[in-house]
């Protein structure tokens, strides 16, 4: 997993538990089971869009996000630049990404801040034209798990550290 590219897509899933551990580089599909929430998750409320995409719902500084967990994506989060000037982010840098089909972009780096897991956070938010992204470099150091069936939960838990 460590080298893999790509948004999470689920189409081909129905009634399935999936499980991505990027500690432990491994993915784990199974079926699904009506369960309480696990203790230590934090439940993300969650939802799979008719192409099978992957989104949670956030509110950043007021404002209602839909983001896609996007695997394939290395940063933190991607907002739309209306977003980016309602929260009035301040600008950090300009970087250069390679989008998913191969070409290269100039983009808009700002600063903002996240509740993740009960915590405020600091992260960097690339300003892109598009549905907001949470990427890797957010849910890294925690485990992501997703009932892949109409109404299933997501939950996000932090890896202990080993």
């Amino acid at each position: 997993m460590a080298d893999a590219d790509g948004i999470l897509g689920v189409a081909g899933l129905k009634n399935e538990y999936l499980l991505v551990d990027f500690r432990n580089n491994r993915v784990k599909i199974s079926r699904s089971r009506a369960s309480a929430t696990p203790m230590g998750f934090s439940r993300v409320d969650g939802k799979r869009l008719g192409d099978g995409l992957l989104t949670v719902v956030a509110r950043i500084g007021g404002v209602r996000v839909q983001a896609v967990i996007d695997t394939g994506y290395t940063e933190w989060l991607t907002l739309p630049p209306d977003v980016i000037a309602a929260l009035r982010l301040p600008w950090q840098s300009l970087d250069r990404g390679s989008l998913a089909d191969g070409s290269e972009c100039l983009f808009d780096v700002c600063v903002g801040t996240v509740m993740w897991d009960g915590k405020e956070r600091r992260i960097l938010v690339d300003k892109a034209d598009t549905d907001p992204l949470v990427g890797m470099a957010l849910l890294k150091g925690y485990e992501l798990r997703m009932e892949v069936r109409s109404r299933g939960k997501v939950t996000i838990k932090q890896l202990r550290r080993g």
